[in-house]
């Protein structure tokens, strides 16, 4: 089932709603200060997600993995 979704996560912006009146440069220090790395998945051909009553569909999906070192 696709419900007409569709990923919005391009690059290294990786925040809801985007980074809009944010520098990118600034963004991408403040997240190396709170030991933030991200890092995009090649050839993500789509995201599913499932519940016990519905399933979500993103096709074409650019996917970026967020991790955090302590």
């Amino acid at each position: 089932m696709n419900n007409g979704y569709k990923a919005v996560f391009q690059g290294d912006n990786v925040f809801p709603g985007g980074t809009r009146g944010m520098n990118p440069k600034k963004v991408k220090q403040m997240m190396k200060q709170m030991g933030v790395s991200v890092k995009q998945l090649e050839n993500v051909e789509e995201v599913i997600i499932r519940t016990t009553d519905s399933e979500i569909v993103f096709a074409d999906a650019e996917v970026a993995v967020m991790t955090r070192w302590v």
